[in-house]
């Protein structure tokens, strides 16, 4: 708690420092004084480290201490020749799924740090130069019997409170490692590792934002469960299982939305109307047509039953594209609609949905530029646009045009 409390201390006390700069006068002296205050407050984590590292020496060295600190290990570790990576059957066979997985984890960690930071620090990310750099350094890495690269939030955390701004830091710390690792591990051995872990907790809190749960739950409440269900298999399991946790539940979400598509249902006498709001793919062909059987089977007056229909009409306006899937639906269900004297009729449709109909020569289904031209194929007496019912993907509601 010290540990926290002095690198939270000489992160606001370099505001000050800041401030006092830029708003009074000073004596050479009183300029030094404050350019040596300030750099001690940008390298505040190494301060820290440092005098944790003397509490720690001069604690162990005292013959009346008899308490037990957590250190850093004395081992030391040769650094590794290049050479290229042992790959066997065998190696493969023991990582198992972990070598889809790891690439997975390393990708979505390194995204969501990104972007985090990005939306801090108002810059803009490219995923896929993120992509080109993770996979770049891996190879390199792989001839070093390197642990997989990846971003981390906390390293990257601690960096943007040290004012780190460029990605030459890197080079930097692990300079520092190596030379951490070859030669001053014995110095570095007093470090406790509850300084270390104090930087890193100072570092992580300010990005912590409970009030972005209110906000998404403000503009849309669901978007909320993908975030708490990362959260808590982070925290119970760890991020190797709440990132996957949270995208397949985000995918399922999508699928969701994707089986029941946005539509509107008109019923006309004779004629059934389906105006879609949206894209139609294969999970929602299945809602759409027991929609419009169920609809018509609860119409108010008995004779605009499915025995009495004539017509249904599909308005594809706001149809971007259409797959294989779709066409084969529509095959099916205008078989079926044959069988009961029903034509089906497409209108509106765009170019690429026009191409992709045309070619695939559907039985029982005509295309038809208007709504009007489709509702000229309505059989004798039935030509009134009086609209009984109108109902949408949300309930039943009533209208007149």
């Amino acid at each position: 708690m010290i540990c926290i409390a002095l690198v939270v201390f000489l992160k606001y006390f370099k505001v000050h420092i800041e401030h006092l700069r830029k708003t009074q006068d000073q004596t050479s002296a009183g300029r030094v004084a404050l350019k040596f205050l300030w750099l001690v407050c940008t390298a505040r984590n190494a301060v820290v480290v440092m005098t944790g590292a003397l509490v720690g020496y001069t604690l162990t060295t005292q013959a009346w201490f008899s308490g037990q600190l957590t250190l850093i290990s004395t081992e030391r570790f040769p650094l590794p020749h290049p050479q290229p990576p042992n790959v066997t059957l065998h190696s493969v066979k023991e990582i198992g799924i972990g070598i889809v997985v790891a690439p997975f984890i390393s990708f979505l960690e390194s995204i969501a740090i990104a972007k985090a930071f990005a939306r801090k620090d108002g810059y803009k990310v490219e995923p896929s130069q993120e992509l080109v750099a993770i996979g770049f350094a891996n190879v390199v890495s792989s001839f070093f019997s390197s642990y997989p690269v990846t971003g981390s939030f906390s390293r990257t955390a601690v960096n943007n409170q040290s004012g780190v701004r460029t990605p030459a830091a890197g080079i930097i710390t692990g300079s520092v490692v190596l030379l951490a690792i070859a030669v001053l591990s014995q110095f570095f051995h007093y470090i406790p590792k509850t300084s270390l872990s104090a930087i890193i907790i100072a570092a992580v809190l300010p990005m912590v934002d409970v009030r972005i749960l209110y906000r998404i739950f403000k503009i849309r409440a669901l978007d909320d469960l993908p975030l708490i269900v990362a959260f808590l298999f982070t925290l119970i399991l760890g991020i190797e299982y709440g990132v996957p946790m949270a995208v397949v539940v985000y995918v399922a979400i999508l699928l969701y939305r994707k089986a029941r598509p946005r539509h509107e249902l008109k019923l006309y006498p004779g004629v059934i109307c389906v105006v879609f709001n949206g894209g139609w793919n294969y999970p929602g062909v299945e809602y759409i047509w027991r929609r419009i059987t169920s609809e018509i089977a609860t119409a108010p007056n008995p004779p605009y039953s499915m025995r009495k229909t004539s017509l249904v009409i599909l308005d594809c306006s706001a149809m971007p594209e259409m797959d294989f899937t779709i066409v084969q639906a529509l095959k099916d269900e205008c078989s079926d609609l044959q069988k009961k004297n029903i034509q089906c009729v497409l209108v509106n449709c765009q170019p690429q949905v026009l191409k992709i109909v045309e070619r695939a020569a559907i039985k029982n289904l005509q295309l038809k530029t208007t709504m009007r031209e489709a509702m000229e194929l309505a059989s004798e007496g039935e030509e009134s646009m009086e609209v009984i019912v109108s109902t949408n993907s949300t309930g039943p509601t009533k209208s007149q045009t």
